[in-house]
């Protein structure tokens, strides 16, 4: 198992800026969520979600940063170390949704 990694500065310079620019805009616009109707602070969060495509932006970043960590198995169940150690992340769901919201 890799314990240290080396990335290209080209890389890593990459990765944070779209990092730091969606993380400090979503901010920006979390700070005036007092300011404006809920319907048009939440139609600014997804307007800028969608028109500055952070979710391609985001997942090209996380490429960048896994892109150095060990894939090949190291147990009977197939799993590399890396899935182990990332295995509990919460991610959303549909079906979480529709319970929280008696869909």
């Amino acid at each position: 198992m890799k314990t240290t990694f080396e990335y290209t500065r080209a890389e890593i310079l990459e990765a944070i800026r779209d990092i730091r620019e969606i993380t400090i805009s979503l901010n920006s616009i979390g700070s005036v969520a007092e300011d404006m109707p809920e319907n048009q602070w939440k139609e600014a969060v997804i307007e800028y979600l969608i028109d500055t495509k952070v979710i391609e932006r985001l997942s090209n970043s996380r490429m960048i940063i896994e892109s150095k960590f060990d894939d090949e198995p190291c147990d009977e169940d197939d799993k590399t170390q890396f899935e182990r150690e990332t295995e509990n992340i919460e991610y959303w769901s549909f079906k979480d949704y529709k319970n929280r919201h008696g869909l």
